[in-house]
């Protein structure tokens, strides 16, 4: 049994408009116009003259500045991302980030192979390496990338990617967010060549509802609970069309499943659902005893939930 301790997000402030990405993305006014109306994308988040590790110190720090968390319960440091490589090799953030936060003893690495579905499995991984320490150990998940190049900004006819980060302190105890439940599905038949191939993106995008619906499904049925008794689902931002439909294949509200971000800030690779948490937190979406979830798909195709009693 694992609780999500203590959850903090950056969102940068600038704001950059889809139509004015048209040329480093090569959009058309065709595309951008899909983009805005069909996929309710406005704006995307950028960090502006920020390289990645001081991306991810942004949430680091607001996360480490509790007078509660003890550095030395902290076995674990675990960057979540989407992108195999984000800096060049001889850049080791995460030591860099550890040593000034006094994290040089705990073990970290990151992980990568689910994509955007990479920060839910990164809270399964954290749970099962906690298992096996004390019950006061922790451990730190940051989530958070630079869309550093087009061809990682954009999946084409469906997201724009925005930059932000997050940091999770993990736990085998705790007063909130005891996780209940996972579930993950893989669809391995469409790990390669998906953009290259028409009709392999077609059956992919016949699959993706359906898998997405079951998976959330599993995972309730997993936890013990029904979709009625669930108050919100805390997503990853691909679109809102997506959403919608699944919404209406599910059975499950448009009203439960949390979208005020996506058309704001854009896909945030791996930080969406975390993000999406505090806001919805902000806003009182959330409150004690609710039953929420984390749900993200990544390419390959990973679709992955988590159920959590707040």
């Amino acid at each position: 049994m694992i609780y999500l301790k203590r959850i903090h997000a950056y969102v940068p402030s600038k704001r950059v408009h889809i139509a004015d990405l048209r040329d480093r993305l090569g959009l058309d006014s065709h595309q951008v116009r899909i983009y805005n109306r069909m996929f309710g994308l406005s704006t995307i988040a950028v960090a502006e003259d920020m390289d990645l590790p001081r991306l991810l110190e942004q949430s680091l720090m607001r996360l480490m500045d509790d007078d509660s968390i003890r550095p030395d319960r902290i076995k674990y440091v675990i960057h979540c991302r989407t992108t195999p490589f984000v800096m060049p090799h001889h850049h080791d953030i995460l030591t860099v980030l550890k040593q000034k936060y006094g994290l040089g003893h705990a073990i970290s690495f990151s992980i990568t192979n689910q994509n955007c579905a990479t920060g839910i499995a990164a809270i399964e991984l954290a749970g099962r390496l906690l298992a096996d320490e004390d019950e006061d150990a922790e451990a730190v998940i940051l989530s958070g990338e630079l869309a550093f190049h087009p061809a990682v900004q954009i999946i084409p006819n469906n997201a724009i990617f925005g930059e932000a980060s997050a940091s999770i302190l993990v736990g085998n105890k705790g007063a909130r967010n005891r996780v209940i439940a996972f579930r993950s599905k893989i669809l391995g038949q469409y790990g390669s060549d998906v953009f290259e191939d028409s009709d392999l993106m077609k059956r992919f995008g016949q699959d993706y509802i359906p898998a997405l619906v079951s998976t959330v499904h599993e995972a309730l049925e997993s936890a013990g609970i029904t979709p009625e008794q669930l108050s919100l689902i805390l997503v990853h931002n691909v679109n809102l069309l997506s959403w919608n439909m699944f919404s209406q294949a599910s059975g499950i509200p448009v009203e439960k499943i949390y979208l005020d971000n996506v058309s704001e800030i854009g896909h945030c690779f791996t930080s969406d659902p975390f993000i999406n948490y505090t806001s919805a937190l902000k806003n009182n979406r959330i409150r004690p005893g609710d039953y929420i979830m984390f749900a993200a798909v990544g390419m390959g195709a990973i679709f992955s939930a988590a159920v959590i009693r707040h």
